[in-house]
């Protein structure tokens, strides 16, 4: 029988946030048998905590063991955008806003009619749209908007950003 060589350990992804799944994955060359120790009949298995993760492989003359150390980290999205809302003052969803998870060291955020005029503009990140241009009611519409926002976090990716918005009366 030959010597397993070598046993790979990798992942799905390259991330791992607090509560998420990732998949662990054990493989070899001349392995007759390739699992986990808290799942030994299985190349593959999901895991959703961090913690160190040993995988084996083996024949009828060897076996070979790895660990893979996995960390969680704490995944924050800084920019989320909504693509729709009803202004219809039941105090939900009554404002458009682009969702900020991290400081912010410049903004600009402008909504198009489908005519390109420009119906709101703001340079502050907590002055949401309400739907109205010179306090008249929009009709439903789908809107453009262009977001330039850069983070004062320099981990964080600066961007213009340009979509839609579906208002809905």
């Amino acid at each position: 029988m030959e010597e397993v060589t070598v046993l790979r350990l990798t992942t799905s992804s390259e991330s791992f946030c607090s509560g998420d799944t990732l998949e662990l994955i054990a493989s070899a060359d001349n392995a007759s048998l390739t699992g986990w120790l808290i799942a030994p009949d299985q190349a593959t298995v999901q895991i959703t905590e961090s913690g160190v993760y040993t995988a084996f492989a083996e024949n009828a003359c060897f076996r070979v063991e790895d660990e893979l150390e996995i960390s969680t980290t704490t995944c924050t999205t800084c920019l989320e955008i909504p693509n729709i809302f009803p202004p219809n003052r039941d105090g939900l969803n009554d404002q458009f806003t682009p969702l900020i998870g991290c400081a912010v060291e410049s903004y600009e955020f402008v909504v198009y009619n489908r005519w390109g005029g420009v119906v709101f503009q703001t340079n502050d990140p907590d002055e949401p749209w309400d739907g109205t241009f010179q306090e008249i009611p929009q009709p439903s519409d789908t809107y453009a908007f262009t977001l330039d926002i850069l983070f004062i976090d320099p981990d964080e990716e600066d961007r213009q950003i340009k979509g839609e918005i579906n208002l809905i009366r």
